[in-house]
């Protein structure tokens, strides 16, 4: 599936079609790849600039009126984290009729268009100030938001912990927010940056090789790096202070659990419990689990079986045994970090409840390694995560994702290999994720005042 793609690199820029009759639209993604580079915050402020200001002398309007032209073709903006790379992807989904002609092709189009927008911002190498600022405005807003979201702090705590840098872990103190500042020559010194971190270019649909080669790589190429005069100060927050290469000041840190400064953990580090209080409304806590199990690895298929079976999902043993059963939570929240090898569970309670749960997910787990599974659960996982990707299955965006799942990890296992080894995981196979499965730290959140079982007062 996935390995039908023809790929031609020059420099920073690397071109990958897909030539199909398939789909009458023609799918168009530029992934821009930061591996730890740029502060994963300017980062994100940069995605959204070019969004919203990018191009020379392209406003608003302006794009609205290209798209519109290109059969109303629609434009979708995207970052996500794919371990320790962010990922900042533009996406045009163009009408293609198979009567284009070469140089005005709808999908040639859509392309100049997105080149135009990362790699000419509006204005003589300038963003327009008014937008800047409410991009950081926005930026502000989303970094306070994360730092009292207490799923996000947990994993971030975690993360850090671990060995990760997680900038969320470490925000102003709670309920306060500490003063902005940074400086304007920052964001242009990211974004000369940023123009020449790996870009990745996907095309699919019913285009010709030949016709998007060196002349679409030559619109991505970013120019020489162009000598930028330092601007006025803009307002952002010195507790998280985002301009490249910068550090976070200690002084506007949430004290964590531990006094000991965060150490990559190595295999075999006994595990450790962080107790931290706050201003928090519930007792909330997460395990992070070191899953050892590499992306596209042989082990990769049985791992996802073993979460749908342990943690993920309403059918789960940890929501049988956790939220129907002993009701202890309302939900158990559990995810996979596939390209770190790390799973999180998640979820809230009330203190005195706390200590079951960790005994009754320590159970659940040693259960599984001791091999007490029966053929139902198991159908059900492996069914589970069929469903899960066979919903998918046909929409070319998932094709570009795994494409570049695999141009970031030199794997070649595409979807339908996956579905062939799910269908093949056996108890055996289940059993040996667990047994491997290494619990690094355990979180807790605990509320300031003292609270009873019923989550009143004591």
């Amino acid at each position: 599936m996935s390995h039908r793609f023809i790929s031609t690199k020059r420099g920073n820029v690397s071109l990958h079609l897909l030539p199909t009759t398939k789909y009458y639209n023609a799918y168009l993604t530029v992934s821009i790849v930061n591996n730890g580079e740029i502060n994963e915050q300017m980062y994100s402020l940069l995605g959204r600039l070019l969004w919203t200001a990018g191009g020379a002398g392209l406003s608003e309007s302006a794009k609205r009126e290209r798209l519109c032209q290109l059969y109303g073709a629609s434009c979708t903006y995207n970052i996500e984290q794919k371990g320790s790379n962010q990922i900042l992807s533009y996406t045009i989904k163009v009408l293609q009729p198979s009567d284009s002609e070469v140089g005005s092709s709808p999908s040639r189009e859509a392309l100049k268009l997105l080149s135009e927008m990362i790699i000419r911002p509006s204005g003589l190498n300038c963003f327009d100030s008014e937008r800047l600022r409410e991009e950081v405005d926005g930026l502000r807003y989303a970094v306070n938001q994360e730092a009292h979201d207490p799923s996000s702090l947990l994993k971030s705590r975690c993360l850090s912990y671990i060995g990760y840098e997680s900038h969320s872990a470490d925000n102003c103190k709670d309920g306060e927010e500490a003063p902005w500042t940074i400086e304007e020559h920052h964001i242009y010194e990211a974004y000369e940056k940023a123009i020449r971190l790996p870009m990745h270019i996907h095309i699919v649909g019913n285009v010709l090789p030949s016709h998007y080669r060196d002349d679409v790589l030559s619109w991505f190429t970013p120019p020489s790096p162009a000598v930028q005069e330092q601007g006025d100060a803009i307002l952002m927050p010195s507790g998280n202070n985002i301009a490249s290469g910068s550090s976070i000041s200690s002084e506007n840190r949430i004290p964590s659990a531990s006094s000991t400064p965060y150490a990559p953990l190595s295999s075999g580090k006994e595990h450790s419990l962080m107790i931290e209080h706050g201003n928090f409304n519930q007792c909330k806590l997460n395990i992070t689990y070191m899953t050892h199990v590499p992306y596209g690895s042989p082990a990769y298929a049985a791992l996802f079986v073993f979460h749908k079976l342990f943690a993920a999902g309403p059918m789960s043993r940890l929501n049988r045994e956790l939220r129907r059963r002993n009701q202890l939570v309302y939900q158990v929240m559990s995810e996979l970090d596939r390209f770190r090898r790390l799973m999180h569970i998640n979820t809230g309670t009330t203190v005195g409840n706390m200590s079951d749960i960790l005994s009754i997910i320590d159970r659940e787990l040693e259960q599984i390694a001791a091999g007490k599974l029966d053929a139902a659960e198991i159908t059900q996982a492996i069914e589970g995560v069929l469903h899960f990707m066979k919903v998918g299955i046909d929409l070319p965006e998932q094709e570009i994702d795994i494409h570049l799942d695999q141009c970031l990890t030199g794997t070649t296992m595409d979807t339908t290999d996956f579905l062939a080894h799910i269908t093949a995981v056996t108890a055996d196979d289940i059993v040996q994720i667990a047994l491997n499965l290494e619990k690094a730290v355990t979180w807790v959140l605990f509320p300031n005042e003292t609270l009873d079982r019923s989550g009143k007062g004591a």
